[in-house]
């Protein structure tokens, strides 16, 4: 479920099998030809596997959704070092889902949807901005976060002021480089 390649290509993590307290959420790594599958995942989770998986620009971590580990239905967001070691869960801990995490293309930094946008910078707390139920998706550079609901789309700032929107049903989003 849900594979990502590395940075440098030269590595697919995905979520795997169902989850239990005894065996917790799975994340496989493997190598793109297919080679050395292994687990690296110590997370304790519950329900599914690790979901949405993201690595971050350098390569060294990976980002997911896991079913916390007090058995409720809510998912978290969950940062774990390539090398299998540090999950830690980076969510918010409001209640209520946490998902569709997102590293950005030029730091060490890290958006995912809980009710709107949630923005964690390294070494920062997690701040709330607005947004939607799809996305978030960062600029090619990183200064701004496209969200979208059945509504449009709307493109905000790294403080939350909202740049622009566009009325009209979206689902996927994407941003295209025009120029660099």
């Amino acid at each position: 479920r849900s594979p990502s390649w590395s940075p440098d290509g030269s590595t697919i993590a995905f979520g795997g099998g169902n989850a239990s307290q005894e065996i917790g959420v799975r994340l496989p790594l493997m190598y793109a030809d297919g080679s050395y599958v292994r687990q690296v995942s110590d997370v304790r989770g519950v329900d599914w596997a690790l979901l949405h998986t993201d690595w971050s620009r350098d390569g060294t971590k990976i980002a997911g959704t896991a079913s916390d580990t007090d058995n409720s239905s809510d998912w978290d967001i969950w940062v774990i070092n390539a090398d299998g070691s540090g999950a830690t869960n980076v969510g918010s801990d409001a209640g209520g889902d946490e998902l569709f995490p997102r590293w950005a293309p030029d730091r060490d930094a890290l958006a995912w949807w809980h009710d709107g946008v949630v923005l964690l910078e390294g070494g920062a707390d997690p701040i709330d901005l607005p947004g939607g139920i799809y996305g978030p998706v960062w600029s090619p550079v990183g200064k701004l976060i496209v969200t979208g609901t059945d509504a449009g789309i709307t493109v905000i700032d790294l403080d939350g002021t909202v740049q622009t929107t566009v009325e009209g049903p979206s689902g996927q989003i994407a941003w295209q480089r025009l120029y660099e």
